[in-house]
């Protein structure tokens, strides 16, 4: 018995060691969040309110000192009060939209050691005049606007005065610092993403078909949803180009709480109403999703939402598909790049006290109500970081540019599954399997309805 149990403890002993340690490390006055794996160490986040911050090489946990090698913290920076930035000699990358939208950053110093700066590091970071970095980088991109170029030989500038005062130990490692100082200078143009340009225009103006747009990327509590506002805005120019939508047909909810959603529903059930049997609908959704443990029901997790707490602040599929059924609609299409099994878009659990993802119980559709889900089970929907996407809403965008909209549902369906299965296992080694669910009215047909969205006056 002694034997069956110590190696029971063995195989739990291992077991954890391969799964990833998550700790709080201070250093200097600031706590860093931090995530242990194979030995290594990532940033994943510091303090809001301290204005110079130098980011660790090292780190203790538990007695025993780890490299950090990467930064990732893709919390959004509007809040962030960081205006010096300092990484430390060791320290090999910085994720994509790692420090997006740190907007009173002035000064960065990256170390000799950094050889992959993310694309859109430093995203809409616009107060940046000092760019301090070794000239293997190369270029790097930071948003729409904004780029570094240490090929370029700009002339050297000294660094910017900052509002508070900068410490002694960062002033001590700028001055022993071998790099070069660059101007950060506007350029014209950026890196694209395929989808995100020469969207094809439809022929003509298509006044009979409605949209609304979710995208809750902020959350007032819960983590955020990489890239769900550019998913947002992305699929709105493919309503108003693609199909040819008026502006005033589309209603676009950038970080929607609660009550928004429920009124956003109201005006297109009065809309429907007003085009009762011509008009086609479109909802699409990227952001968190939720399962109800106990009942096994899903729900949107609105920005004002508690995923402790999703029966009472959620926004239940049910009550979502029971409207939507009842829509005197010639067809209702609905797009969720989200999972409902409690998990984030980097496969981590919303919800740290929970760490096995929930399957929510399907729900029943009526009327005319098509629903093309991200995953299937208790999968997870993930980023597509590259191309500044979820994987989900890549594909339909991909293929919608690619067909210009003349496409059945099947072949569009089939398209998104395969390519996000493929993709899903390359890049995350995991499954993720796309689903297709229809009301029982559309079961015979709906694979052979063309998406292209012309009407009959």
């Amino acid at each position: 018995m002694k034997r069956e149990l110590l190696t029971i403890l063995l195989l739990l002993s291992c077991t954890i060691g391969l799964q990833a340690q998550r700790f709080s490390y201070s250093y200097n006055s600031v706590n860093f969040k931090c995530k242990l794996k194979d030995g290594t160490v990532c940033i994943t986040g510091f303090d809001r309110n301290v204005a110079d911050v130098i980011v660790p090489a090292f780190v203790s946990y538990r007695g025993k000192n780890y490299p950090v090698v990467m930064v990732d913290t893709y919390i959004s920076g509007d809040n962030y009060s960081t205006i010096t930035l300092m990484l430390e000699e060791g320290i090999r990358e910085i994720a994509n939209y790692c420090f997006i939208e740190f907007r009173k950053l002035q000064t960065v110093v990256l170390p000799n050691s950094i050889q992959v700066v993310g694309k859109n590091a430093f995203a809409k970071a616009e107060e940046i005049s000092n760019f301090q970095v070794s000239e293997q980088v190369g270029q790097m991109i930071f948003g729409p606007e904004w780029s570094v170029d240490t090929a370029s030989g700009h002339s050297q500038a000294a660094l910017a005065t900052v509002t508070s005062p900068t410490p002694p130990e960062v002033e001590k490692q700028i001055a022993q610092s071998k790099h070069t100082l660059y101007n950060i200078n506007k350029v014209e143009e950026s890196e694209e993403v395929d989808v995100d340009t020469d969207i094809p225009k439809a022929r003509r103006e298509n006044e009979y078909s409605f949209a609304v747009i979710i995208a809750n990327e902020k959350y007032d509590v819960e983590s955020p949803v990489e890239f769900a506002i550019n998913d947002g805005r992305v699929f709105k120019a493919y309503c108003q180009q693609l199909f040819g939508m008026p502006e005033e047909n589309i209603r676009l909810l950038e970080n929607a709480s609660y009550m928004q959603i429920k009124r956003t529903m109201e005006w297109l059930k009065r809309v429907t109403k007003a085009y009762a049997g011509v008009c086609k609908v479109y909802l699409y959704y990227a952001g968190h999703g939720m399962p109800d443990e106990k009942q096994r029901t899903a729900y949107l997790l609105p920005t004002d939402g508690y995923a402790s707490d999703i029966t009472v602040s959620g926004y239940s599929l049910k009550e979502l598909y029971a409207l939507l059924g009842a829509l005197p609609a010639e067809s209702v299409t609905v797009f969720l790049d989200a999972c409902f099994s409690g998990l984030k878009r980097d496969g981590a659990a919303i919800l740290a006290a929970r760490s096995v993802a929930i399957e929510p119980e399907e729900e029943v559709l009526s009327g005319k109500v098509m629903v093309f889900s991200a995953t299937s089970e208790a999968e997870t929907a993930y980023a597509y970081k590259r191309k500044g996407h979820g994987m989900f809403t890549y594909f339909l965008l991909k293929k919608l540019k690619e067909s210009r909209g003349n496409i059945t549902y099947g072949e569009l369906s089939d398209y998104i599954r395969t390519e996000v299965m493929r993709k899903s296992l390359t890049l995350n080694d995991k499954e993720q399997t796309p689903t297709v669910s229809v009301a029982p009215t559309l079961e015979s047909t709906w694979k052979h309805i063309n998406f292209n969205i012309n009407h009959k006056k």
